[in-house]
C-alpha cells in the first residue's frame, strides 16, 4: 500500500510539471492557505475542521519548487477538541495553463503531532499521538501581478500513527495566497 501510494504521488506530480511564469520565472515564494477540512477513517463524532497552512518554496528549476510547510488543523468533538500540528518538506510542480492561470501538484511527507482534549462535568483528560504522514495536493493559482497570486488549494494527508490503531486521515480545502519574493 505504501509503495503504491508513493508511486502514485510521484506520477501525479510529474504530470503537473510545467512553468507557472514562462516569461519571468520566480526563484522563491511564500504561500498561505486558510480553509475548511475534515477527516476520513475513524472520525465518528468529529466535526469538520478549520485549518491554516503556511509554507515557502525555492524554485530549483523554473517549474520545480522545493520547500516546506507548517499546518494547523482544529477539530471539534462533542466533549472536547483535537488539534493537529504538522510540519514537513514538500515538492511542488507548476504548470502554466495560460499567462495568468496555473495549476500545481504537490507532494510531501512529515511529522504530525495530534493533541486530544476531553472536558466534561465529570472528568477532564488530554492525550497526544504522533504520526508520520504523506501528503498530496492540487490547486489553481491566478496571477494578480508579478508578486501576488491567489487561488484554491486542496490537500489530502495519510497518517501512519505511532500509538493509535485505525485510520484518521486529514484533508483541507481553502483559499490560497502566494507572494513571490524574487
Amino acid at each position: 500500500m505504501k509503495k503504491t501510494m508513493f508511486a502514485g504521488l510521484t506520477i501525479l506530480t510529474i504530470l503537473f510539471a510545467g512553468n507557472i511564469y514562462a516569461d519571468t520565472p520566480q526563484k522563491a515564494s511564500v504561500n498561505a492557505i486558510a480553509g475548511l477540512g475534515g477527516c476520513q477513517g475513524n472520525c465518528s463524532g468529529i466535526d469538520p475542521s478549520l485549518g491554516a497552512q503556511i509554507g515557502g518554496y525555492y524554485n530549483v528549476q523554473n517549474n520545480i519548487g522545493v520547500g516546506g510547510n507548517f499546518r494547523f488543523q482544529h477539530y471539534g468533538t462533542g466533549a472536547g477538541s483535537i488539534n493537529s500540528y504538522m510540519i514537513g518538506p514538500e515538492l511542488t510542480y507548476l504548470f502554466s495553463v495560460d499567462p495568468k492561470f496555473s495549476i500545481y501538484g504537490s507532494g510531501g511527507f512529515g511529522f504530525d503531532l495530534m493533541k486530544f482534549e476531553y472536558d466534561s462535568s465529570v472528568v477532564s483528560a488530554s492525550a497526544d499521538d504522533k504520526a508520520i504522514y504523506i501528503r498530496v495536493g492540487l490547486g489553481g493559482l491566478y496571477q494578480i501581478n508579478k508578486e501576488f497570486s491567489a487561488g484554491l488549494g486542496l490537500s489530502y494527508q495519510v497518517n501512519f500513527w505511532k500509538d493509535s490503531s485505525g485510520s484518521f486521515n486529514d484533508y483541507l480545502i481553502g483559499l490560497e495566497g502566494r507572494y513571490n519574493i524574487f
